[in-house]
């Protein structure tokens, strides 16, 4: 995904000054339950990749658009594509602040006013933008980036003070990791995964899947649940009304990210509300693992053991295999674990993709410390080498060097209809977060790949280096009606070939501004769902089940 410098707008870029208002005296007036509801709105269009432009518009009524104050927050944030108003980090902390101060607010709420409403909370958020996006070490900002690496870390830094790099999640990523997890209890484990089933009253699993994507596809951002229900009893344990009135911390916000109001659930954040489904399962499944075979695990070390079966043997290599689902299209993957030897190796006509797979996720620490060391030091730990240990890039190394030695033994097909020195070969990194396959991400890794890159090899052509989110895989094979990724690859690295840098943040190249067809995910996400089994019915076999037992009641009803 590009990385837009985004401008994070606070008062003082509006207006010209600062203001010395408090959020909270500010909002005092403002009914809490208003304000959260309105918080949750807007944590719904952020994650719909809505523009400040567009929630602004959305929020301000006719009257409050002619205000003064209106107006001129218009017109700054309309002077420059690159600026922003809310966002996630904001919206975040804007929460804590109405949750902490839940009764204080409601004691000094005035009869509803949506010109005061609207305007008070455009002022509290434009003042709150200022306070969250100070760096702790604004003085020297930028300073300390070496001028080989300034295009690419500017960019990375900057990224991690604005909307891009918060914590951004990807609806149906989370949602085929809950599919793959249980499907690896199905095959390996299945008195486990029958005891989680009925310790949740879930008698037909895929159904239940269907029931949590129709919530997290509701219209609006807040749903209603019928009471006892399995998702009933999830999200009446995750309330966010419970801290009304105390000190709220950031993990506490992540894992109780539902508003109860009204009889309906609104969702506060949808990212931590999906990573939190994924951890719940993950959890309870972790119990009954202990409790069947090791008293003494700890979850750590499951959670390590589990996660690389099921993103990696599982979810990764199932993506591969359907993104690049074309005839003459030959796939291995690492089963042998062979020293050298990728997590996949792919071969098309003459092109040769080898992927490393990377489950990595940003921690709050990477957020908060704005240090070119340190982030750089962080990524290179991930992409290229810890503690002695290859990583990444230099993995990819390593593995060009064993094909370039060994090219007969892993692809004996091969060499009988082209000769080495006529093939390309592409090394790829897929990675689990987004905020790694930014373009600076990817400029600065291609940069020390170039540094060790093989040399002398009988192939070809060593491309330059590609790093692509899991999800923009996921999005394009359930997008694509007929797939072959290889196509989208080599358009794009003689983009990135072509490339020359401008200017002091160039607009560097993305994978995901290749184009291709697209069509409804529905038929996709169905078909893919059915081959990853998560009980003995299969999913047409539980509608049916479910069918006839709606017709037996309507009959008994009828009678």
């Amino acid at each position: 995904m590009p990385l837009e410098a985004r401008i994070v707008l606070g008062y003082k870029n509006i207006f010209g000054i600062s203001s010395s208002e408090s959020v909270v005296e500010i909002i005092a007036g403002i009914s809490p339950d208003t304000l959260l509801l309105i918080l949750c709105k807007t944590s719904n269009l952020l994650f719909n990749q809505k523009s400040s432009n567009h929630i602004l518009s959305l929020f301000a009524s006719t009257a409050t658009k002619a205000s003064k104050e209106i107006q001129q927050i218009s017109f700054v944030l309309n002077q420059k594509r690159e600026n922003e108003i809310f966002n996630e980090k904001t919206n975040s902390e804007f929460f804590k602040i109405v949750i902490e101060n839940y009764s204080y607010l409601q004691e000094r709420k005035i009869e509803e006013n949506f010109i005061f409403i609207e305007s008070h909370f455009f002022k509290a958020y434009l003042i709150l933008n200022e306070v969250v996006y100070v760096s702790k070490n604004e003085e020297n900002l930028f300073l300390d980036i070496p001028k080989e690496y300034y295009a690419e870390f500017g960019q990375i830094i900057l990224g991690k003070k604005t909307i891009q790099y918060y914590s951004k999640s990807d609806f149906y990523f989370e949602f085929l990791k809950i599919k793959t997890l249980l499907h690896h209890y199905y095959c390996n484990d299945r008195d486990i995964l029958n005891e989680f089933y009925k310790v949740n009253s879930i008698e037909y699993p895929d159904i239940w899947i269907f029931e949590i994507f129709k919530i997290l596809t509701v219209a609006g951002g807040s749903f209603w649940i019928e009471e006892n229900q399995w998702m009933w009893q999830y999200c009446n344990e995750i309330k966010i009304n419970k801290f009304f009135d105390k000190s709220i911390s950031d993990t506490e916000l992540r894992l109780n990210c539902l508003f109860y109001h009204d009889g309906k659930y609104a969702i506060l954040k949808w990212t931590f509300f999906l990573q939190h489904l994924f951890y719940k399962i993950y959890y309870q499944l972790f119990q009954l693992y202990k409790s069947k075979y090791n008293q003494k695990l700890t979850f750590a070390n499951y959670k390590s053991s589990i996660s690389k079966l099921i993103s990696e043997k599982v979810l990764f290599r199932k993506v591969i295999e359907k993104s690049f689902n074309h005839k003459g299209v030959f796939i291995k993957f690492d089963e042998e674990k062979i020293s050298g030897f990728p997590d996949c190796y792919l071969r098309y006509n003459n092109s040769i993709l080898l992927f490393e797979f990377k489950d990595n996720t940003i921690g709050d620490d990477f957020i908060e410390n704005d240090s070119f060391e340190y982030v750089r030091s962080y990524i290179d730990d991930r992409f290229i080498q810890n503690k002695k240990k290859a990583k990444g890039i230099l993995q990819l190394a390593n593995s060009i060097d064993y094909l370039n030695k060994n090219i007969e033994k892993i692809d004996p097909l091969l060499l009988k209809k082209y000769k080495q020195k006529s093939l390309d070969i592409y090394p790829i990194i897929v990675v689990s977060d987004e905020m790694f396959s930014q373009s600076a991400v990817e400029s600065y890794i291609t940069k020390e790949f170039g540094k060790i890159k093989p040399q002398n090899t009988k192939f070809k052509n060593i491309k330059d280096i590609i790093m692509i989110n899991m999800s923009s895989l996921i999005d394009y094979f359930l997008s694509c009606d007929k797939t072959n990724y290889v196509n989208i690859i080599k358009e794009y690295s003689n983009k990135k070939k072509k490339f020359r840098p401008k200017g002091l943040f160039p607009n560097f190249p993305d994978i995901e501004s290749i184009a291709y067809p697209r069509m409804s995910k529905a038929k996709s996400l169905v078909d893919f769902i059915r081959e990853i089994p998560i009980s003995d019915l299969s999913i047409d076999e539980q509608f049916e089940q479910i069918k006839k037992k709606s017709f037996r009641v309507i009959t008994f009803l009828l009678k």
